[in-house]
């Protein structure tokens, strides 16, 4: 029976992950001439293969970290060594359906703005058209001067 993770752990998880592709980012936006970078190159299969792992379990739950762990393979794919890797894990693939999956999101809320917003429309048409009725009731209730 498989092992399931309570809510507090997975938001745990994901924060530890958050943080730890929030530090591994500065070194990613170096280039990669400087020699202490080299050795990254070295263990990429490792690397990118860890971050997709995380990015297709992990996306849905946190948007901050889906957007560095893309960062983290953008700047990787600028560099010729790494393509093949990305390629290997599907990473392009990935980033797309998160896309259209963001995509989707922005036009639900874009209709539910809308829905509000007629809503909030019709209320205040109400609510003028209750005043002047109560306008108009006690303008009829009200004795006249003779």
């Amino acid at each position: 029976m498989p092992h399931k993770k309570k809510k507090n752990q997975t938001n745990c998880i994901t924060t530890v992950a958050s943080f730890g592709v929030f530090c591994f980012l500065p070194v990613c936006k170096v280039p990669f001439r400087d020699k202490c970078h080299c050795n990254l190159s070295l263990c990429a299969e490792t690397t990118v293969g860890a971050l997709a792992r995380v990015l297709r379990e992990d996306w849905k739950r946190s948007t901050e970290l889906a957007t560095n762990i893309v960062y983290i393979f953008f700047c990787f794919s600028s560099f010729s060594q790494f393509h093949t890797v990305i390629a290997h894990f599907k990473i392009g693939s990935l980033c797309m359906s998160i896309v259209e999956h963001e995509l989707k999101k922005y036009d639900l809320w874009l209709e539910e703005l809308n829905t509000k917003k007629q809503a909030n429309i019709l209320f205040k048409c109400l609510q003028n058209s209750t005043l002047i009725f109560i306008n108009i009731r006690k303008t009829l209730t009200r004795p006249s001067v003779a």
